[in-house]
């Protein structure tokens, strides 16, 4: 595989890590602010919706630009959401933010593939593509882990 290949198993990686530990500290967020519980799985419900909504526009957004430059606007957008969280907005709606960044960088990245890779290769770069995905997810929800466990901590009652 080439280089840039390489180079989009990492960023892909790192966006799907920090997808995954902002969505633990966001709830962490919403426990300290004393929000109900219930408002927890509407987070990865909203991450969800952002796919969903956003599909049929998405993916000839993808179409339309270089993929690279739609990944890095996208990342952009998923750090805007972040800095809501850091300004004091609502979780829900900054996580909605971060949701609509991963929507769009998804179609982008499966069609960097293809032009990446040729097709005898193709297979192995999407499973690589997963792999990198499913140990980045796993990753960032121990990080987000790590990065509220003092919050967590300091909170719980005695």
């Amino acid at each position: 595989m080439s280089p840039r290949f390489h180079l989009l198993i990492a960023a892909q990686a790192v966006s799907a890590l920090a997808d995954n530990a902002v969505l633990i500290v966001t709830i962490a967020l919403l426990e300290a602010r004393g929000l109900p519980g219930w408002w927890s799985p509407l987070l990865k419900f909203a991450f969800t919706l952002s796919y969903v909504f956003l599909a049929p526009l998405i993916g000839p957004l993808a179409d339309a630009m270089p993929k690279a430059r739609l990944m890095s606007l996208m990342n952009a957008a998923k750090m805007i959401g972040v800095a809501m969280l850091f300004a004091g907005l609502h979780p829900f709606a900054a996580f909605a933010v971060i949701g609509f960044g991963a929507a769009a960088y998804a179609p982008a990245k499966y069609g960097l593939v293809t032009e990446i890779v040729g097709p005898r290769q193709l297979v192995a770069a999407n499973g690589w593509i997963e792999v990198s995905v499913i140990c980045a997810a796993l990753l960032g929800t121990m990080f987000g882990g790590l990065l509220v466990a003092d919050l967590v901590r300091s909170s719980a009652p005695v």
